[in-house]
Protein backbone atom coordinates (compact mmCIF):
# COMPACT_ATOMS: atom_id res chain seq x y z
CA UNK A 1 0.00 0.00 0.00
CA UNK A 2 1.58 3.52 -1.13
CA UNK A 3 2.60 5.27 1.81
CA UNK A 4 0.03 8.09 0.80
CA UNK A 5 -2.35 6.07 1.47
CA UNK A 6 -1.36 4.46 5.10
CA UNK A 7 -1.04 8.33 6.43
CA UNK A 8 -4.79 9.19 4.76
CA UNK A 9 -6.17 5.54 6.86
CA UNK A 10 -4.09 6.45 9.62
CA UNK A 11 -5.46 10.70 10.09
CA UNK A 12 -9.07 9.23 9.68
CA UNK A 13 -8.41 6.50 12.86
CA UNK A 14 -6.92 9.62 14.62
CA UNK A 15 -9.71 12.10 13.81
CA UNK A 16 -12.36 9.09 14.67
CA UNK A 17 -10.39 8.59 18.29
CA UNK A 18 -10.45 12.22 18.95
CA UNK A 19 -14.12 12.71 18.39
CA UNK A 20 -15.30 9.54 20.37
CA UNK A 21 -12.41 11.07 23.30
CA UNK A 22 -14.44 14.67 22.81
CA UNK A 23 -18.15 12.63 22.57
CA UNK A 24 -17.08 10.62 26.18
CA UNK A 25 -15.68 14.02 27.65
CA UNK A 26 -18.97 15.43 26.31
CA UNK A 27 -21.33 13.05 27.72
CA UNK A 28 -19.17 12.88 31.20
CA UNK A 29 -19.71 16.96 31.47
CA UNK A 30 -23.14 16.82 30.70
CA UNK A 31 -23.95 14.61 33.54
CA UNK A 32 -22.32 16.19 36.11
CA UNK A 33 -23.65 19.33 35.16
CA UNK A 34 -27.41 17.56 35.58
CA UNK A 35 -25.93 16.23 38.90
CA UNK A 36 -24.85 19.29 40.07
CA UNK A 37 -28.21 21.26 39.07
CA UNK A 38 -30.21 18.34 40.88
CA UNK A 39 -28.28 18.96 44.21
CA UNK A 40 -28.43 22.08 43.74
CA UNK A 41 -32.29 21.92 43.81
CA UNK A 42 -32.30 19.33 46.34
CA UNK A 43 -30.57 21.77 48.96
CA UNK A 44 -33.82 23.54 48.74
CA UNK A 45 -36.01 21.07 49.23
CA UNK A 46 -33.95 19.45 52.35
CA UNK A 47 -35.34 18.66 54.96
CA UNK A 48 -32.31 18.38 57.79
CA UNK A 49 -29.84 21.37 58.41
CA UNK A 50 -27.17 18.46 59.87
CA UNK A 51 -26.93 20.67 63.12
CA UNK A 52 -30.25 19.28 65.09
CA UNK A 53 -31.23 15.47 65.62
CA UNK A 54 -32.08 13.36 62.88
CA UNK A 55 -34.76 10.57 63.72
CA UNK A 56 -35.56 8.11 60.67
CA UNK A 57 -37.80 5.27 60.76
CA UNK A 58 -35.78 2.50 58.87
CA UNK A 59 -37.41 -0.74 56.69
CA UNK A 60 -34.37 -3.01 57.40
CA UNK A 61 -33.33 -5.64 55.64
CA UNK A 62 -33.37 -8.12 58.55
CA UNK A 63 -36.77 -8.56 59.44
CA UNK A 64 -36.33 -5.51 61.95
CA UNK A 65 -37.23 -2.37 62.40
CA UNK A 66 -34.60 0.29 63.05
CA UNK A 67 -34.72 4.03 64.67
CA UNK A 68 -32.04 5.90 63.41
CA UNK A 69 -30.60 8.43 65.51
CA UNK A 70 -28.46 11.50 64.74
CA UNK A 71 -27.36 13.66 67.04
CA UNK A 72 -25.12 16.21 65.53
CA UNK A 73 -24.30 17.76 68.81
CA UNK A 74 -23.14 14.92 70.45
CA UNK A 75 -21.35 13.51 67.18
CA UNK A 76 -23.48 10.29 67.90
CA UNK A 77 -25.47 7.51 65.60
CA UNK A 78 -28.21 5.74 67.91
CA UNK A 79 -29.93 2.89 66.37
CA UNK A 80 -32.62 1.42 67.88
CA UNK A 81 -33.45 -2.15 66.69
CA UNK A 82 -37.23 -3.63 67.04
CA UNK A 83 -38.09 -6.89 66.20
CA UNK A 84 -40.20 -7.54 63.61
CA UNK A 85 -41.99 -10.17 65.29
CA UNK A 86 -43.36 -6.90 67.56
CA UNK A 87 -47.13 -6.47 67.95
CA UNK A 88 -48.56 -3.39 67.28
CA UNK A 89 -51.35 -1.34 67.03
CA UNK A 90 -50.75 0.08 63.61
CA UNK A 91 -52.13 3.37 63.13
CA UNK A 92 -54.50 5.06 61.34
CA UNK A 93 -57.15 2.51 62.87
CA UNK A 94 -55.50 -0.51 60.76
CA UNK A 95 -55.44 -2.70 63.80
CA UNK A 96 -52.92 -5.30 64.92
CA UNK A 97 -50.01 -6.29 62.86
CA UNK A 98 -45.98 -7.73 63.38
CA UNK A 99 -43.87 -4.36 63.25
CA UNK A 100 -42.22 -6.49 60.09
CA UNK A 101 -45.53 -6.25 57.61
CA UNK A 102 -46.24 -2.20 58.58
CA UNK A 103 -44.11 -1.14 55.58
CA UNK A 104 -45.60 -3.43 52.96
CA UNK A 105 -48.98 -2.41 54.64
CA UNK A 106 -48.63 1.04 53.89
CA UNK A 107 -47.59 0.77 50.61
CA UNK A 108 -51.10 -1.72 49.90
CA UNK A 109 -53.28 1.25 51.52
CA UNK A 110 -51.29 3.76 49.50
CA UNK A 111 -49.71 5.32 52.73
CA UNK A 112 -46.16 4.65 52.29
CA UNK A 113 -43.20 4.82 54.88
CA UNK A 114 -45.45 7.34 56.69
CA UNK A 115 -47.67 4.42 58.13
CA UNK A 116 -44.10 2.59 59.58
CA UNK A 117 -43.20 5.75 61.28
CA UNK A 118 -46.58 6.84 62.88
CA UNK A 119 -46.95 3.32 64.32
CA UNK A 120 -43.78 3.30 66.15
CA UNK A 121 -44.57 7.17 67.38
CA UNK A 122 -47.44 5.81 68.83
CA UNK A 123 -46.32 2.72 70.07
CA UNK A 124 -43.26 4.05 71.90
CA UNK A 125 -43.30 7.55 71.71
CA UNK A 126 -40.87 7.99 69.85
CA UNK A 127 -40.48 11.41 67.90
CA UNK A 128 -39.68 10.18 64.53
CA UNK A 129 -39.01 12.87 61.79
CA UNK A 130 -38.71 11.32 58.62
CA UNK A 131 -39.02 7.34 56.98
CA UNK A 132 -36.94 5.41 54.65
CA UNK A 133 -36.09 1.69 53.57
CA UNK A 134 -33.68 -0.46 54.12
CA UNK A 135 -31.09 0.91 51.81
CA UNK A 136 -30.60 4.01 54.22
CA UNK A 137 -28.49 1.81 56.36
CA UNK A 138 -25.42 2.20 54.08
CA UNK A 139 -25.83 6.01 54.58
CA UNK A 140 -25.13 5.48 58.53
CA UNK A 141 -22.39 2.64 57.76
CA UNK A 142 -18.65 3.02 57.56
CA UNK A 143 -18.07 1.38 54.28
CA UNK A 144 -17.12 3.87 51.67
CA UNK A 145 -18.64 1.95 49.12
CA UNK A 146 -21.69 1.20 50.55
CA UNK A 147 -22.09 5.05 51.51
CA UNK A 148 -21.26 6.25 47.74
CA UNK A 149 -24.16 3.14 47.28
CA UNK A 150 -26.27 4.95 49.79
CA UNK A 151 -26.15 8.29 47.91
CA UNK A 152 -26.63 7.68 44.59
CA UNK A 153 -29.36 4.54 44.67
CA UNK A 154 -32.45 5.91 44.64
CA UNK A 155 -34.78 4.27 47.27
CA UNK A 156 -37.78 5.01 49.13
CA UNK A 157 -38.06 8.12 50.96
CA UNK A 158 -38.63 12.00 52.03
CA UNK A 159 -34.91 12.49 52.27
CA UNK A 160 -33.10 14.66 48.99
CA UNK A 161 -29.99 14.09 47.60
CA UNK A 162 -28.51 16.99 49.65
CA UNK A 163 -29.84 15.19 52.89
CA UNK A 164 -28.42 11.89 51.87
CA UNK A 165 -24.63 13.45 50.90
CA UNK A 166 -24.83 15.16 54.85
CA UNK A 167 -25.74 12.15 56.01
CA UNK A 168 -22.89 10.03 54.81
CA UNK A 169 -20.51 12.81 55.31
CA UNK A 170 -21.65 13.12 59.28
CA UNK A 171 -21.41 9.36 59.24
CA UNK A 172 -17.32 9.65 58.43
CA UNK A 173 -16.90 11.62 60.77
CA UNK A 174 -18.31 9.42 63.58
CA UNK A 175 -15.83 6.76 64.68
CA UNK A 176 -17.48 3.34 66.22
CA UNK A 177 -16.49 4.70 69.78
CA UNK A 178 -19.61 7.23 68.79
CA UNK A 179 -21.86 4.55 67.79
CA UNK A 180 -24.64 2.93 70.41
CA UNK A 181 -27.21 -0.34 68.92
CA UNK A 182 -30.10 -0.47 71.27
CA UNK A 183 -31.64 -3.98 70.71
CA UNK A 184 -35.19 -2.85 72.25
CA UNK A 185 -36.15 -6.98 73.06
CA UNK A 186 -33.16 -6.52 76.11
CA UNK A 187 -35.49 -3.59 77.62
CA UNK A 188 -38.51 -3.33 79.79
CA UNK A 189 -40.49 -1.89 76.82
CA UNK A 190 -40.93 -5.34 75.11
CA UNK A 191 -42.27 -8.63 76.51
CA UNK A 192 -42.31 -12.30 75.21
CA UNK A 193 -45.95 -13.96 74.15
CA UNK A 194 -47.31 -15.97 71.98
CA UNK A 195 -49.64 -14.57 69.71
CA UNK A 196 -53.66 -16.90 68.93
CA UNK A 197 -51.63 -18.42 65.77
CA UNK A 198 -48.97 -20.30 68.11
CA UNK A 199 -46.22 -17.95 66.67
CA UNK A 200 -43.63 -16.42 69.27
CA UNK A 201 -42.94 -12.81 69.22
CA UNK A 202 -43.24 -9.77 71.31
CA UNK A 203 -45.60 -7.02 72.71
CA UNK A 204 -45.33 -3.73 74.10
CA UNK A 205 -45.62 -3.21 77.72
CA UNK A 206 -46.63 0.63 77.55
CA UNK A 207 -43.62 0.53 79.85
CA UNK A 208 -41.13 3.97 79.46
CA UNK A 209 -37.32 3.42 79.93
CA UNK A 210 -36.03 7.62 80.46
CA UNK A 211 -32.59 6.64 79.22
CA UNK A 212 -33.66 5.57 76.09
CA UNK A 213 -36.44 8.26 75.65
CA UNK A 214 -33.30 10.74 76.71
CA UNK A 215 -31.91 9.51 73.07
CA UNK A 216 -34.84 11.61 71.13
CA UNK A 217 -34.80 15.37 73.42
CA UNK A 218 -34.35 17.74 71.68
CA UNK A 219 -32.25 20.89 72.65
CA UNK A 220 -34.44 23.20 70.67
CA UNK A 221 -37.32 22.13 72.96
CA UNK A 222 -35.47 21.56 76.22
CA UNK A 223 -32.83 24.52 76.25
CA UNK A 224 -35.81 27.03 77.01
CA UNK A 225 -39.10 26.58 78.92
CA UNK A 226 -41.30 25.37 76.19
CA UNK A 227 -44.93 25.52 77.35
CA UNK A 228 -47.24 23.62 75.61
CA UNK A 229 -51.16 24.09 74.90
CA UNK A 230 -53.05 21.23 73.12
CA UNK A 231 -56.79 21.62 71.70
CA UNK A 232 -58.28 19.25 71.50
CA UNK A 233 -60.91 19.43 68.73
CA UNK A 234 -61.14 15.80 67.47
CA UNK A 235 -64.57 15.46 68.87
CA UNK A 236 -63.44 12.15 71.60
CA UNK A 237 -60.34 11.92 73.50
CA UNK A 238 -59.44 8.35 73.35
CA UNK A 239 -55.68 8.24 73.83
CA UNK A 240 -55.34 10.70 71.00
CA UNK A 241 -54.15 13.56 72.61
CA UNK A 242 -52.72 12.01 75.66
CA UNK A 243 -50.04 10.15 73.06
CA UNK A 244 -48.95 13.49 71.28
CA UNK A 245 -48.65 14.99 74.79
CA UNK A 246 -46.59 12.05 76.15
CA UNK A 247 -44.56 12.65 72.71
CA UNK A 248 -43.98 16.36 72.82
CA UNK A 249 -42.48 16.02 76.17
CA UNK A 250 -39.93 13.26 75.19
CA UNK A 251 -38.98 16.27 72.78
CA UNK A 252 -38.20 18.59 75.58
CA UNK A 253 -41.09 20.60 75.98
CA UNK A 254 -43.76 21.24 78.80
CA UNK A 255 -47.55 20.06 78.27
CA UNK A 256 -49.05 22.62 80.66
CA UNK A 257 -52.63 22.09 79.74
CA UNK A 258 -55.03 20.60 77.58
CA UNK A 259 -58.13 21.69 76.70
CA UNK A 260 -61.32 20.25 74.83
CA UNK A 261 -63.05 22.56 72.24
CA UNK A 262 -66.02 21.83 69.75
CA UNK A 263 -64.85 19.52 66.82
CA UNK A 264 -63.57 20.64 63.90
CA UNK A 265 -62.76 18.98 60.19
CA UNK A 266 -58.96 19.96 60.57
CA UNK A 267 -55.95 17.60 60.41
CA UNK A 268 -53.29 18.97 62.95
CA UNK A 269 -52.72 22.85 63.11
CA UNK A 270 -49.32 24.09 65.01
CA UNK A 271 -48.59 27.80 65.86
CA UNK A 272 -44.91 28.45 68.05
CA UNK A 273 -43.06 31.31 68.87
CA UNK A 274 -39.91 30.17 67.08
CA UNK A 275 -39.82 29.57 63.55
CA UNK A 276 -37.27 26.24 63.77
CA UNK A 277 -39.71 24.62 66.65
CA UNK A 278 -42.55 24.87 64.49
CA UNK A 279 -40.80 23.55 61.11
CA UNK A 280 -39.51 20.42 63.92
CA UNK A 281 -43.35 19.88 65.00
CA UNK A 282 -44.38 20.11 61.01
CA UNK A 283 -41.71 17.00 60.06
CA UNK A 284 -42.76 15.46 63.47
CA UNK A 285 -46.53 15.09 63.46
CA UNK A 286 -47.21 16.27 59.78
CA UNK A 287 -48.74 18.95 60.94
CA UNK A 288 -49.93 22.35 58.94
CA UNK A 289 -48.77 25.73 60.38
CA UNK A 290 -51.19 28.31 61.52
CA UNK A 291 -51.87 31.61 60.68
CA UNK A 292 -51.56 33.18 64.08
CA UNK A 293 -49.43 32.86 67.35
CA UNK A 294 -49.70 31.12 70.19
CA UNK A 295 -52.82 31.68 72.57
CA UNK A 296 -51.70 33.93 75.64
CA UNK A 297 -48.69 33.19 77.23
CA UNK A 298 -47.89 29.71 75.43
CA UNK A 299 -44.60 29.16 73.70
CA UNK A 300 -46.40 26.88 71.40
CA UNK A 301 -50.47 25.68 70.64
CA UNK A 302 -51.16 22.48 68.83
CA UNK A 303 -54.62 22.26 67.88
CA UNK A 304 -56.09 18.53 66.75
CA UNK A 305 -58.82 18.39 64.51
CA UNK A 306 -60.60 14.69 64.04
CA UNK A 307 -58.69 14.48 60.73
CA UNK A 308 -56.02 13.71 63.27
CA UNK A 309 -58.15 10.90 64.67
CA UNK A 310 -58.94 9.25 61.80
CA UNK A 311 -55.56 9.62 60.34
CA UNK A 312 -54.27 8.14 63.81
Amino acid sequence: MPASKRRFRSGIKKSSTRKSTRGLWLIIFTALIIFFIYLLISKTRSVWDDKTKLSVAVNSANDAVNVVVLDPQAGEITTIIIPGNTQVEVARNLGKWQLASVWRLGKDEKIGGRLLSESVTNNFSFPIALWADKEFMNLVGQSPIKLIGGVVEPFDTRLTLWDKLRIAIFSLKTPAARRVNLDLAKSNLLKRSVFVDGEEGYVVTGLTSQSLLAVFADPLFYKAINRVLIVDAAGTRSGLVDDLARTVEVLGAKVTSITKTDEQDTGCIVKASEKEITKRLVLYFGCEVGDDAPEGTFDIEIILGNNYQRRL
